[in-house]
C-alpha cells in the first residue's frame, strides 16, 4: 500500500468525523461576521486612527482569527491520527502489509494537513475577496501570507501527533494550543515595535521565544506580508526557518520512535 493510497482513506475518515464541520461552520460564521463589521462605514473626521490604519486592523484581526481556526481544526485532527488506529488495531493490520512504519504515518498526517489547509485557504480567500472587493484587489501577497501559515499548519500537526503519544489524545490538542499561544505572545514584541513602549520582554520572556516553536514569528511574519509590510524588518529569517526545520525533524523522530516502540 503506497502512501497516497493511505492518505486517500485517511481523507475519507476524516471527512467523516463532526468536528471538520463544525469547525468551518465557526470559521465561516467568523468570516461573515467580519464582512458584516464594513469599515467603510465608519465616520468621524476626529479619530485617532486613519483609515488605512483602521483596514490593517480589520485585515489583521480576521487572518489571525482565520488562522487559529484552522490550528484549532489540524490539531483535533492530528490527536486522533495515529493513536486511534493504534487502539483499534488497524495500525497493525496496516503495517501486516508492505509498507514501512514512516510512510504509515506520512500517510496519516497528510490528510489532516490536506484539510487543514484547504479549510485555511477557502476561508482566508473569501475573506481578502470580501475585504479587497472593497479596498481595491487581490495581490500576489495572499498566497505568499499564507504559505507561512501552511508551514504553521504542517509544524503543528507534527506536534500534536507527537504529544498524543505520550497524554491522553483528549489533552493532546489543549496541551498544544497552550504551546502555540505561548509562542504568539513571545513573538509579540518582536512584530510590534510600539509595544516594547508599555512591556520590555523579560529574559524569561526572550527565552522562551528562543526556546519555543516559532509559531508566533510564522504568524506574523504572514500578517506582515498581507498588510504589504517587509516580512523580515526584525530577526533573522534563516533563524525563524531553521527552528521550524529543527523542530519538524524533532517531533518527526520522536513520533517514529514512539510509534515503532509501542507497534513491536
Amino acid at each position: 500500500m503506497k502512501i497516497w493510497a493511505l492518505t486517500k482513506i485517511g481523507l475519507k475518515e476524516c471527512l467523516r468525523q463532526r468536528v471538520v464541520y463544525f469547525i468551518f461552520a465557526i470559521s465561516l460564521l467568523f468570516v461573515f461576521m467580519a464582512k458584516g463589521c464594513d469599515i467603510g462605514t465608519i465616520k468621524g473626521e476626529n479619530m485617532l486612527l486613519g483609515k488605512e490604519a483602521r483596514q490593517g486592523i480589520a485585515l489583521g484581526i480576521s487572518f489571525h482569527g482565520i488562522v487559529f481556526w484552522s490550528i484549532m481544526l489540524c490539531g483535533l485532527l492530528a490527536s486522533q491520527a495515529l493513536t486511534r488506529d493504534m487502539d483499534e488495531g488497524l495500525a497493525s493490520v496496516t503495517l501486516a502489509r508492505p509498507l514501512s512504519r514512516d510512510a504509515f504515518i506520512a500517510g496519516k498526517l497528510l490528510p489532516v494537513l490536506i484539510i487543514s489547509a484547504l479549510n485555511l485557504t477557502i476561508l482566508g480567500s473569501l475573506f481578502c475577496w470580501f475585504f479587497y472587493s472593497a479596498t481595491g484587489g487581490i495581490t500576489m501577497q495572499l498566497p505568499l501570507a499564507f504559505l507561512f501559515m501552511t508551514i504553521s499548519l504542517a509544524l503543528y500537526g507534527l506536534m500534536i501527533c507527537c504529544l498524543s503519544l505520550f497524554i491522553p489524545r483528549l489533552l493532546a490538542p489543549l496541551a498544544g494550543i497552550v504551546l502555540y499561544m505561548v509562542s504568539c505572545w513571545s513573538s509579540l514584541p518582536y512584530f510590534f515595535e510600539n509595544l516594547k513602549i508599555l512591556w520590555t520582554p523579560s529574559e524569561t520572556v526572550q527565552r522562551l521565544h528562543l526556546l519555543l516553536p516559532k509559531f508566533g514569528d510564522l504568524q506574523g511574519i504572514g500578517a506582515t506580508i498581507l498588510s504589504g509590510q517587509p516580512a523580515f524588518e526584525i530577526g533573522n529569517p534563516l533563524v525563524v526557518l531553521g527552528n521550524i526545520a529543527a523542530y519538524a525533524c524533532v517531533f518527526w523522530y520522536i513520533t517514529a520512535w514512539m510509534f515503532k516502540r509501542r507497534e513491536l
